[in-house]
């Protein structure tokens, strides 16, 4: 049975899991990677290591965005061909995307080592920290293409019939991470470079096992000579755009604060904010993994019309992505202290800021989830318009104008309960779209059945 029947024909719940469960897996253990090598960093290079890493958050937040834009509006374009067997043209798609990400990739590590003091100055990067994240982006910087391909590659896979696969490249990978982090910096003690090197060698690993999957004679990614029009590519790019719009809004969102933290905390605030920005990373990983997968089936379900299919799909992931928020939000009202302590055991200044900070953010894993959920049903839709309404909102606009807003009229405590209120903002617009939406579905539904119904005149 190929990809696409499988997505049009099996149970909708095990369909659903089938191919979220394992790339949520994936994200989620790419996610504890980081936090993981964030609590390394902390213990054994230092709080200042710390605080320079998460200066550069937005950056990678960036080039992870655009990447994740490219591959999801192409994903689900392949989707939609897959969903009318037009291989040809699916394989057209697969083959631009590869050589996007291939240029992309390239270009932003000649940028990266180009421009390296404009990068740290646009990140605010003070003096006490220029070294430190100037030596972690340009180790980093030197292995992205390895990063873009190998998630890009992924994402293919996953929609191709082999989640499996994908999900042990980037869990691999992410395991990989891990082990070289305590071989290098607990073992041998190399530094920050040890884990920038650690974080580069996994990339690599997660590339090599995404392209195993293409030598086997079931899989339909291939590569092909007729590109034909690039016109469908750059639609599937803009179908995907709002994409960028959620990969960036945690690194937006950290680069706001990060900005407030400098000037009223000192490293001591950046430091304590870090460990609130990895816990914002895995929290929205985890949203991303479940969202990510819905896409593709909208896309494929809605090109063999069958819209009803496609609306169970959402109700389905908004229920799931709300249960791991409710959890998340459990866990950190109930033990807030430990889970702290386990990146800062020594600096209690920043442990009191993070516990601050923390009390008013944790409301928005409630509906951050939802929300990323919301825009990836539009773009399977191909409906970019309101996707990017939708990731706008939460991931730009609003926390812009109410983080600054809020600061200056609570201090830090204010700034932390902005990000919830522009989550619930968010839903509200959302799910009017959604209202909309199927309302004007349904009265369309009506009208073809009375024309069909009427008496033909003769």
């Amino acid at each position: 049975m190929d990809p696409a029947t499988k997505m049009l024909r099996n149970p909708v719940i095990p369909t659903y899991f089938s191919i979220a469960l394992p790339w949520t897996m994936a994200t989620m253990a790419s996610s504890s990677a980081a936090i993981v090598d964030g609590i390394f960093v902390g213990n054994f290079v230092g709080a200042n290591a710390l605080a320079a890493v998460n200066l550069l958050m937005p950056l990678f937040a960036l080039i992870g965005g655009i990447s994740t834009v490219i591959s999801t509006g192409s994903v689900v374009k392949y989707a939609k061909y897959a969903g009318e067997h037009d291989w040809e043209k699916a394989a057209a798609i697969f083959t631009k995307s590869m050589i996007v990400l291939t240029v992309f990739s390239l270009l932003f590590t000649l940028a990266a080592f180009a421009f390296t003091d404009g990068i740290l100055h646009v990140l605010s990067v003070n003096a006490e920290l220029y070294g430190l994240s100037r030596l972690y982006l340009r180790i980093t910087a030197a292995f992205q293409a390895f990063m873009i391909l190998g998630f890009g590659l992924s994402f293919f896979v996953r929609v191709d019939g082999s989640p499996a696969v994908a999900s042990v490249a980037v869990t691999g990978g992410a395991v990989l991470n891990i082990l070289l982090d305590w071989l290098f910096l607990a073992v041998f003690g190399f530094g920050l470079a040890g884990a920038a090197y650690a974080t580069g060698l996994s990339f690599v690993f997660t590339l090599a096992v995404a392209c195993c999957r293409l030598p086997r004679r079931d899989c339909r990614l291939r590569l092909t000579r007729r590109l034909g029009c690039w016109r469908d590519f750059l639609g599937a790019v803009y179908n995907g755009s709002s994409e960028l719009l959620n990969e960036i809004s945690g690194g937006f969102i950290v680069f706001l604060i990060n900005g407030i933290m400098i000037r009223a905390a000192g490293a001591s605030g950046v430091a304590g904010f870090a460990v609130i920005s990895y816990l914002l990373v895995f929290g929205m990983m985890a949203a991303f993994g479940f969202s990510d997968s819905l896409s593709p089936l909208v896309s494929c379900n809605m090109a063999a019309g069958k819209r009803g299919r496609a609306t169970a799909f959402l109700l389905t992931a908004c229920l799931t992505v709300f249960g791991i928020g409710a959890l998340l939000f459990a866990v950190l009202t109930l033990w807030p202290e430990p889970l702290l302590r386990a990146f800062l055991p020594e600096d209690a200044a920043a442990l009191q800021i993070a516990q601050e900070f923390l009390h008013g953010f944790r409301w928005m894993f409630l509906l951050a989830g939802v929300n990323i959920v919301f825009t990836s049903y539009f773009t399977g839709l191909h409906k970019p318009l309101c996707s990017l309404v939708t990731a706008g909102l939460r991931g730009m606009l609003l926390p812009l104008l109410l983080v600054w807003t809020f600061f200056r009229v609570w201090g830090i405590p204010g700034s932390a309960a902005a990000v919830p209120v522009s989550e619930l903002l968010t839903f509200t617009v959302g799910a009017v779209i959604i209202f909309r939406l199927n309302r004007r579905h349904l009265s369309r539904g009506r009208r073809a059945a009375v024309l069909v119904h009427l008496p033909r005149i003769r």
